[in-house]
């Protein structure tokens, strides 16, 4: 009977896992800019805090809905946050070519204007739809969609419109993923100026909200990495149970599989995550997973302490064309304080564009991988040197402490000191202290007059002929 009852209990807590593994979602931003309306919450967001659909609703939409005005609706294909980091540059003093300068023109010059970096919009499906969904349901006035064709033609003249009803226009913009990013961002964005200005221009009440169907590319595939990740763990975890009940042979976990590219890989107390891996070999540079079949899988083999003092991770890859052996492994020590990545090792045996590689290379990477112990660390190139043959990788993350819900904590970024901003500061400032050390020695140069007149004395005469 207890063995029952436990059970059961363990069944619902799978079942909630699984809900959890089932509603997880997929977030992007939104920017939401208003001619009159007020479209700050009394509450802010916190920093992190993803807000959910019903708190966007509650907190933003009827906010907007209950105001007769025109709804501007801008749908990005993908867009993440970073993105503005990434494409525009528009708080550079005198700079008008960034690819969201007409975005920051708009928001500057508003009323009231607010920027939500991450907002659940998904729906059951899977898609960023429910938004849409919402604004026709909402929407008391005309409701049009416009297709990027028609977005690039808008004219607002040629619609009828009720002002006491709030109308809404829905701008689908060009996709970023159909050619070069930035020159579709920078499209977009003149698209949104120039409808902006029509709005402007109808003299009536209007707010603008921009937002994407999904985040880009590099943000979306690391989120479906973890979520196969927490489905896996789900699934071994269940497998796990039904063998302690009843005493069979659990069944053979799945393999691991890169997803576009991109390896994720737990080992329970580690986290790995890059999406490009490259070794160059007397002076040729050999993308390893561009060689992969289909077939590629790898398996993940962990040595963890309980104390996690040195724990490592290895990665054995299988189905690389013309490559036997292929095991990548890295090695951690942890402090109090920090962690850092003592060695990495590649172990090879095949043939990668025709050349025949065969042998062990270690890379001292103990100056390379570290962070403060709760961070994960972060970088978009990672390079690690052995004589002549060193090896990097693209978009590489590693975690191998304090590693919680299979994902990673917050990043410590690779950007150096030496940075161009910070050697900037530091040469202006070496200018300043040289000026200052030149004037402080004109100052004691100075000299003062060693003769004055004695007013009880004789007067001083200076023959002049």
């Amino acid at each position: 009977m207890a063995a029952s009852s436990s059970l059961w209990l363990w069944s619902v807590f799978i079942s909630f896992l699984g809900c959890l593994s089932a509603d997880s979602s997929l977030p992007v931003p939104v920017f939401i800019w208003s001619k009159d309306s007020g479209v700050i919450s009394s509450s802010p967001v916190l920093a992190g805090h993803t807000v959910k659909q019903s708190d966007f609703q509650d907190k933003y939409l009827k906010k907007l809905f209950n105001t007769p005005q025109i709804i501007c609706v801008f749908l990005q294909d993908r867009l993440s946050i970073d993105d503005l980091s990434h494409y525009g540059d528009a708080y550079s003093t005198g700079n008008q070519g960034t690819a969201f300068y007409n975005l920051k023109v708009a928001m500057e010059a508003a009323n009231s204007s607010a920027v939500l970096p991450s907002v659940d919009l998904s729906s059951s499906s899977g898609n960023n739809d429910e938004l849409l969904h919402l604004i026709r349901k909402m929407a008391s006035g005309l409701v049009k969609e416009l297709n990027p064709e028609e977005t690039g033609k808008f004219d607002i003249t040629e619609f009828s419109l009720d002002k006491e009803k709030t109308n809404v226009f829905i701008f689908h913009l060009m996709p970023t993923s159909s050619s070069e990013p930035a020159k579709m961002f920078i499209q977009n964005d003149k698209l949104i100026g120039a409808i902006s200005g029509q709005m402007s221009s109808t003299d009536l009440p209007y707010t603008c909200i921009m937002t994407a169907a999904s985040p880009n590319e590099v943000i979306h595939e690391r989120l479906l990495l973890e979520k196969q990740w927490q489905q896996e763990s789900h699934d071994r975890f269940r497998r796990a149970l039904e063998v302690e009940d009843l005493g069979s042979v659990p069944e053979a976990a799945g393999k691991n599989q890169l997803i576009n590219g991109s390896l994720f890989a737990d080992a329970g107390c580690i986290l790995l995550y890059f999406k490009g891996f490259e070794i160059m070999v007397n002076g040729t540079t050999h993308n390893v997973l561009s060689n992969a079949t289909e077939d590629l899988t790898f398996d993940v083999q962990k040595d963890c302490t309980a104390a996690n003092t040195s724990d490592s991770i290895t990665i054995i890859f299988k189905g690389i064309k013309g490559v036997k052996t292929l095991d990548l492994s890295f090695t951690f020590t942890t402090n109090a304080s920090e962690w850092k990545c003592t060695d990495a090792t590649l172990k090879i045996d095949g043939t990668l564009s025709g050349q025949e590689i065969k042998g062990t290379f270690t890379f001292n990477s103990s100056g390379v991988l570290t962070a403060p112990s709760e961070y994960s660390y972060s970088c978009v190139n990672v390079t690690m040197k052995h004589n002549k043959t060193p090896i990097s990788f693209k978009n590489f993350q590693v975690q191998p402490i304090n590693v919680k819900n299979g994902t990673f904590s917050y990043a410590y970024d690779c950007t150096g000191f030496f940075n161009i901003p910070i050697l900037m500061g530091l040469i202006t400032t070496g200018v300043l202290l040289i000026i200052l050390f030149i004037a402080v020695l004109v100052m004691f140069s100075l000299t003062t007059m060693d003769r004055f007149d004695d007013p009880k004395g004789p007067t001083i005469h200076v023959a002049t002929g």
